[in-house]
């Protein structure tokens, strides 16, 4: 009889995995298929709006080149027709159904056709302007030859005339411009007016077939949209068909690979099931305590093996327990010591941390008190650095007074000096008056002696004694004067001798002065240095006050570190206290665990 146990369970498994495999493959292939005819159905889609596309791309720049007449969108028409044509050749061949086949070859003859159609509408409107360049040149060669205001006037309507017709291309519009020109045949020869007629004539014929053309050029394009539009239709209708047949095999694929799935976990589930359920009623007596019971395996499967693995297991829960009830009496030992050893080391780890928060809490304070040393210390710096800045004022006070008191000395000296000359002149010029003095006294003389002669004289004499009267009277004045001045001068003599002795004693002032100044220059100097020696020990008093400061700091850092670890192992004192209390409370579990488990029958 065939029974499942006689295989493994990864074969079983295995087993039914590959059927589900297989039919899922078959799914994935009826997917892919369904796939694979949307896409080819999208492809055709595609193609079928590519040729919708084109045909208004290709109307719209063909109304683009009808407005400016400008070459470039003939060259992007020509240009994008050919890609379009050839893609859509590229393509053609996923149209092939029956229904598709005419449309298919009737598409590629119209947009064939749209393209030469267009070619030779673009020469007829290239030979139009050709003959509007022509008439145009007529007409600038008849504007010089016309200069009456109606003859101006009938050439400006002829030429909107002729500009009306070039913008909008409309056959209809030549008969205004033929009405224009027949007023023109009285001033202009009957040569240039017959070749302007014929010129016209010749652009309302092509007028007329690039209108035909434009018909030609709409039907195609009408045939190129008509095809296209059918092939979607087509193609639409195709989709939708092919569409219907993949959901029915699918659906029927998918119905197969359920009603497979499901047989085959039942008939698996059934043969794990069983042997299992014997294996948990085996475990949960396990579970009780119950470790005398063994199982007898089945098959040779993964369960009988898992049912053979749970009777050693069975066997070793049994020696194990019993050597853990050995065990247990010697873990109560060991606990109890643990305790003991654990408490003695908390109040060595309490002790040691009340020291250490003392030491730490003095290290705080000399920290304190060091940076208050440094703060005292820049503030003697900060005075020293100003008493140097006082004392380079000074300095500079001294030698501006030194150098103005030797600027006095010798203004002084210069001073004496023109007393001195001035005294000297002085005296020059008492000599001078004496000289003068004795001339007077001459002069005065020689007046009384001609006073006298002139009175001897009697009459005759009495001018010469007013003359010598009056040349007394002016020796007298000189001599007056004279004394005056004498007294000036003796005057100016006695202030310049005394201005000589004050200017004496003022340059023995001045020198006493400089030497005192001087002798002020070289204490302060003195003082100068002295400040500069406090200067520098003041700074290294502050850098070793700031290195002190920082040793204190790391110091009292480290003994931090010490407290903190301190702490950290009076609570793992703490801990370990409360783990062997708690070991104690798990030995105590454990018994009472161990006395559930059953070694033997009752």
């Amino acid at each position: 009889m065939f029974k499942l146990n006689q295989y493994s369970f990864g074969k079983r498994i295995g087993f039914g995995f590959a059927i589900i495999i297989l039919l899922l493959l078959s799914v994935y292939a009826e997917g892919l298929r369904s796939r694979a005819v949307v896409d080819q159905g999208i492809v055709k889609l595609n193609a079928a709006n590519v040729g919708v596309r084109e045909v208004f791309g290709l109307q719209v720049l063909e109304n683009n080149y009808l407005n400016t007449r400008d070459p470039l969108y003939a060259q992007r028409f020509n240009k994008w027709h050919k890609v379009n044509l050839d893609n859509f050749i590229a393509t053609k061949h996923v149209f092939n159904s029956p229904l598709n086949l005419p449309l298919v070859d009737k598409f590629e003859t119209a947009n064939r056709e749209y393209g030469q159609f267009f070619n030779v509408f673009n020469q007829q409107v290239l030979s139009i302007q050709k003959g509007m360049a022509q008439l145009q040149r007529l007409e600038s060669q008849w504007q010089p030859g016309h200069d009456a205001l109606a003859q101006r006037l009938l050439l400006t309507e002829l030429a909107r005339a002729r500009e009306q017709v070039q913008a909008s291309l409309r056959p209809d519009t030549i008969q205004h411009w033929l009405a224009t020109l027949l007023p023109l045949g009285e001033f202009i020869s009957g040569a240039d007016y017959a070749n302007y007629q014929q010129a016209l004539t010749n652009i309302a014929s092509l007028l007329e077939d690039s209108i035909v053309t434009r018909d030609e050029m709409l039907q195609a394009a009408l045939a190129v949209r008509d095809s296209a539009k059918k092939m979607l239709i087509n193609v639409e209708k195709q989709m939708t068909e092919e569409k219907q047949l993949s959901v029915m095999l699918g659906f029927i694929v998918s119905i197969c690979a359920v009603i497979a799935c499901g047989l085959i976990g039942y008939v698996i589930t059934r043969s794990v099931v069983k042997p299992i359920t014997a294996a948990i009623v085996m475990v949960e007596q396990l579970a009780k305590g119950e470790l005398f019971h063994q199982l007898k395996p089945e098959g040779k499967d993964e369960i009988a093996s898992l049912v053979t693995a749970i009777n050693h297991m069975s066997n070793a829960l049994h020696n194990m327990v019993s050597d853990i009830n050995q065990n247990l009496t010697v873990l109560t030992k060991m606990t109890t010591g643990m305790t003991d050893i654990a408490i003695d080391n908390k109040q060595g780890v309490e002790q040691q941390l009340s020291e250490s928060e003392q030491l730490a809490a003095a290290m705080t304070q000399m920290s304190a008190t060091m940076t208050e040393i440094s703060l005292s210390v820049n503030e003697v710096s900060g005075s020293v650095r100003e008493s140097q800045n006082l004392i380079d004022s000074c300095n500079q006070v001294s030698d501006t007074a030194m150098a103005d008191i030797k600027q006095l000395s010798n203004n002084i000296a210069n001073a004496s000096e023109v007393v001195n000359n001035l005294a000297d002149e002085a005296e020059n010029i008492s000599s001078v008056l004496d000289v003068i003095n004795g001339i007077s006294d001459q002069i005065n003389l020689l007046s009384l002696n001609a006073a006298i002669e002139a009175a001897r004289a009697g009459e005759q004499g009495r001018g010469f004694a007013v003359v010598a009267d009056e040349v007394r009277l002016l020796a007298q004045r000189t001599q007056a004067s004279t004394q005056e001045i004498h007294s000036i001068i003796e005057s100016l003599r006695s202030g310049a001798s005394h201005a000589v002795k004050a200017m004496g004693v003022s340059q023995e002032s001045v020198a006493s002065s400089r030497y005192q100044v001087e002798e002020i220059g070289s204490h302060i100097s003195h003082v100068a240095e002295l400040i500069k020696n406090v200067e520098e020990q003041t700074v290294s008093l502050s850098q070793a006050t700031v290195e002190q400061s920082a040793t204190s700091e790391s110091f009292n850092r480290s003994l931090q570190v010490i407290v903190d670890v301190t702490r950290t192992a009076s609570t793992t004192s703490e801990a370990l206290a409360g783990s062997a209390l708690q070991l104690s409370q798990c030995k105590d579990e454990i018994y009472t665990h161990m006395n559930e488990f059953q070694l033997s029958r009752h």
